[in-house]
Order: C-alpha cells, then structure tokens, then sequence
C-alpha cells in the first residue's frame, strides 16, 4: 500500500477528511466528487476517516471493490449494525436493570432503617463498608454491587424475626 498525499475536498479521499466522515463513490463515472487522479479505481469506492482520540485526522483509507463485493460489504455492514444494536439494547436494559434492584433494595433498607430508633443510616453504613471492602479484596465489579445490594438488604429479616424491628435481640 502506497501512501498517496491529496488536497482537503479533493476526491472521495479528500471529502471523507475534510468531512471527518466516510464517503461513498457507488458510481465512479456520474459521482461529482470522485477523481481518477486521486481516487482509486473500482465499480465502488470507499473513503473512511482515520482520526485520533482528539479528532485529529490522521489519514485517510480508502478502498475500492467491484459490484459484488459492495453488495457483500453492504450486507455485512448491515448485520453488524443489527448485532451492534441489539449489543446495546441487551447493556442498556442490564444497566437499567442492576439501578432498578439497586434502588429497590436502598428503599427496602432506609425502610427497615426507619422501623430501628437508633439505626438510621445503618444499612447505607453497611453498604459502604461492604463495598470497601470488595474494592480493597479487588473482586470484579458486579460482585461488589451484589455486595451493595445484600448489605441494604441485610436487616429486612428483623422486621418479621426475634422481638420485631426495634428489638436487638438478634433473630432465631
């Protein structure tokens, strides 16, 4: 692969960086952007941006491919489109999941709390040690958020057990 240097605008190359986005040539010969001096030749060109984290271009790939490898690129771009979505969907409804049992278990906790005189923060207290020390034993994230939720809800069993919410008798 040969380096080629290319004026900003200029050429499918040329759009695609000064654009900072990809940039299609599905039809060289009508297409107002494409240059055969600059562009490569095929029955169908791809220009993709190449920048870094501070959205400096770095350079430019393009590639070219005939009829049937454009329609076979389309295709897989497109199943990988529905793969990354659906990616998505499934983390976003876990994510909101684990902050639905999160809060509920906080709400169970603070209730119990309030039920205890002399205990009002005290599974949030809990809580905090618990985490603490699932972040000094290093264990992986999702433990010490079950951690969280099981030290919230470590007290729920007084309510029901021993001599009832304000007792301190421990239970059975």
């Amino acid at each position: 692969v040969e380096p080629l240097r290319f004026p900003l605008g200029e050429g499918a190359a040329g759009v695609a960086a000064e654009n900072r986005t990809w940039y299609a040539v599905d039809n060289p010969a009508k297409d107002p952007v494409y240059q055969s001096a600059v562009d490569l030749e095929g029955a169908w060109i791809l220009a993709v941006p190449a920048v870094d984290v501070c959205d400096d271009l770095v350079g430019v790939l393009e590639m070219s491919f005939t009829s049937q490898q454009s329609k076979e690129l389309m295709e897989a771009a497109l199943q990988l489109g529905r793969h990354l979505g659906n990616a998505y969907l499934v983390t976003h409804r876990q994510q909101e999941t684990e902050s639905f049992c999160r809060g509920l278990a906080l709400s169970y906790g603070t209730a119990v709390d309030a039920l205890q005189i002399a205990r009002s923060d005290h599974s949030q207290r809990v809580a905090r040690y618990a985490v603490g020390i699932g972040e000094a034993m290093k264990l992986p994230k999702g433990r010490i958020r079950l951690l969280e939720i099981a030290a919230f809800l470590h007290d729920v069993g007084r309510v029901f057990l021993a001599g009832g919410p304000s007792s301190d008798e421990p239970p059975p």
